[in-house]
């Protein structure tokens, strides 16, 4: 079956194009079996294509179809980075030998690909006669304007894709092609050429690739030459290359849709259901089916070109901008082809998204124009759906279907719906006012997807600078504490013991913490399907209050004032994490330190303060009277604070404290 015949219309939709047999359509990163180069994508960079070995159509294990065509089996993936290194060249072109055979031209006829979505509006004439004018004798350096020596089938299509991207329509590859298995170089050639096209349109997760440059692109035609070596041939490839838009195009559909997916409410973070549900409400209600009187003649009205610009389209411009903007959003998608009708060939297009793991159908093109209540084709299941959208049988194969099959039931967005009205809660009991739709949609995916539990969306909202300008006091912050994280009103004896805790220097996050490890607080998750998730505090003053509290009788008693956090935070963690002891920390750290010394205390205020630091008490007379005699005999004041520090009541002190 020839690929451009009528039989074949559509078939090819997916980007899977060959010369040897009608393929089904591939799954995503897969090529046809037709192909002898197995070019697989495991990312959305240009240069993640994947390949195996080259194996020619002639070999005994091909298998052959019913029109009698050969079929090549599929090979084991490698690599790109591995395939890019290998040669199909001999290791040394010095040895390379130009092998005669005057009985045969080294010149290729040239040979051709026509989008068969596209037969009716461009043929192989057109096409060819477009390859004459770029290289004419003698004029193909002149009208070249891409070149590429490649090492390996899958480096060239990669580097074809890119020069499609940038809608570039003459471009030449020199390729060695290893003589092994092959019939002649002709098969050979014919059949890369459309190994190259495979993989250019594979599917790779970028909007700007797979469907979407396939469903734009018109046809192709190539021609060459190539020299006969020793164990292989050096392969010139010369190719023309037509598409329905030109890169100046593209550039404003890139900003057409980045600006239309700027003025929606969804983002990285938002629920699959709610990026689809926003761009499909935004296409079906600004875009409009075309009253062109020459739309089905002309490919300008099936593009997403037309779309954004004229938002006057046909299925192809709707599938192809709801493709660009769900894969711009980070949500799996992918065009779908069939026939429009519950019987007869009436050929159409719509998309297909992977919802919460599931795939569904979307038309936009049949939903254009309705209210949202009136939707009959978003997230719909296989049926009945699939009485008036028949997908051709590409679709239906198991190399489609397998990766792509449409779920049978309906999608439910309860669960969703149960995570906003969590999400709500906070925004009216801790901000005080409604969600906005950004936001809402924002929290509520981080949820619903599992990327933040509960805890840490409560801590978005109690530490987001709104809820910090709001200047709660800490009475009102614990209240709201009790609102939002146990749904009721704080009781008399709570609320004091919270004020004690925030009074000894507590941060408001390690009050938080105390509340969401409640029982009423997990409930509340559980109430509304969220996982509670936990909390943890890293601040100094937050890791133990008890050594909190001895830091704090340090600032007071030895230097006389309130401690700054900044400090308080440096102190509590040498001490909680044993990097210096108390001992040290009070001799060291704040007898010896420059603020004390700098205060210029007499000896006797040294002496009571001493008593009222290491003793917890005032001085006794004789005690007192000692210590200032050791003074005025020379003992220095570090000596007298080790006296005191290694005292037996300092030691019942701390461990009061629980050092």
């Amino acid at each position: 079956m020839n690929r451009t015949s009528i039989a074949a219309k559509l078939l090819l939709v997916m980007g899977l194009m060959t010369t040897v047999t009608v393929p089904a359509f591939a799954e995503e990163g897969e090529i046809p079996e037709e192909s002898a180069e197995v070019i697989t994508e495991e990312t959305p960079e240009e240069e993640s294509l994947q390949e195996t070995e080259e194996t020619p159509a002639e070999e005994t294990d091909e298998t052959v179809t019913e029109e009698g065509e050969a079929s090549v089996p599929e090979e084991t993936a490698v690599t790109e980075e591995s395939a890019a290194e290998e040669s199909e060249a001999p290791a040394s072109e010095e040895t390379a030998v130009i092998e005669e055979t005057p009985e045969e031209s080294n010149v290729f006829e040239v040979v051709s690909d026509v989008n068969p979505m596209y037969e009716g509006m461009v043929n192989t004439e057109q096409l060819e006669e477009a390859y004459a004018e770029a290289f004419e004798a003698g004029e193909s350096n002149e009208l070249l304007n891409a070149a590429r020596t490649c090492s390996s089938v899958n480096e060239a299509a990669v580097w074809v894709r890119g020069q499609m991207k940038s809608r570039a329509s003459v471009m030449t590859i020199t390729l060695d092609v290893n003589k092994s298995g092959w019939a002649n170089v002709s098969a050979a050639f014919n059949t890369i050429f459309h190994q190259i096209l495979d993989g250019a349109f594979q599917h790779t997760g970028a909007g700007t690739e797979g469907d979407y440059l396939y469903w734009h692109y018109a046809g192709a035609s190539a021609g060459g030459n190539y020299q006969n070596l020793t164990g292989y041939w050096r392969i010139t490839m010369n190719l023309t290359v037509r598409f329905n838009t030109t890169l100046a195009q593209e550039k404003t559909v890139t900003s057409q849709v980045t600006s239309i997916l700027n003025s929606l409410p969804i983002g990285k973070d938002s629920s699959d259901y709610d990026k689809a549900y926003y761009i499909h409400e935004w296409i079906t209600r600004n875009v409009r089916y075309t009253d062109a009187s020459d739309y089905a003649s002309n490919m300008y009205w099936h593009t997403a070109y037309s779309a954004v610009v004229d938002r006057s389209t046909v299925c192809q411009g709707y599938s192809l901008l709801f493709y660009r903007m769900a894969l711009s959003e980070g949500l799996e998608c992918r065009i779908v082809a069939g026939d429009g009708s519950t019987s007869g060939s009436a050929p159409h297009g719509w998309n297909i998204v992977r919802v919460d793991g599931k795939w569904y159908n979307i038309d936009s093109t049949w939903d254009a124009g309705r209210s949202v209540s009136s939707w009959n084709y978003f997230l719909a299941p296989r049926y009945p759906f699939g009485n008036d959208h028949r997908p051709w049988s590409q679709y239906a194969a198991a190399s489609f279907a397998n990766s792509h099959a449409v779920s049978t039931t309906a999608y439910s967005k309860a669960r969703l719906d149960t995570v906003k009205n969590f999400v709500k809660r906070l925004y009216t009991n801790c901000l005080g006012r409604s969600a906005d739709t950004k936001g809402l949609l924002s929290w509520s995916g981080l949820l619903y997807n599992k990327k933040r539990s509960a805890v840490e969306v409560v801590s978005g909202f109690f530490f987001s600078k709104e809820y910090t300008n709001k200047n709660r006091s800490d009475r009102n912050y614990i209240a709201d504490c009790y609102k939002v994280l146990m749904d009721r009103s704080y009781d008399t004896g709570g609320m004091n013991n919270w004020l004690s805790v925030l009074g000894d220097y507590m941060s408001r996050r390690y009050v938080l913490k105390g509340f969401v490890g409640s029982v009423e607080f997990h409930n509340i998750c559980s109430r509304y399907g969220v996982n509670a998730g936990s909390i943890s505090c890293t601040e100094g003053r937050d890791l133990n209050r008890g050594v909190t509290r001895f830091v704090i009788r340090l600032y007071r008693e030895a230097l006389g004032r309130e401690p700054d956090i900044g400090g308080l935070n440096s102190w509590t963690k040498v001490l909680a994490t044993k990097t210096m002891g108390a001992k040290q920390v009070a001799s060291q750290g704040f007898f010896g330190s420059k603020e004390f010394e700098n205060k210029h205390y007499s000896n006797s205020v040294f002496v009571d303060k001493l008593y009222r630091v290491f003793l917890d008490r005032s001085a006794d007379a004789s005690g007192k009277r000692d210590w200032l005699n050791r003074l005025a005999r020379g003992t220095s004041r570090m000596d007298v604070v080790a006296g005191f520090a290694g005292s037996a009541e300092f030691a019942k002190l701390m461990r009061s404290y629980g050092l």
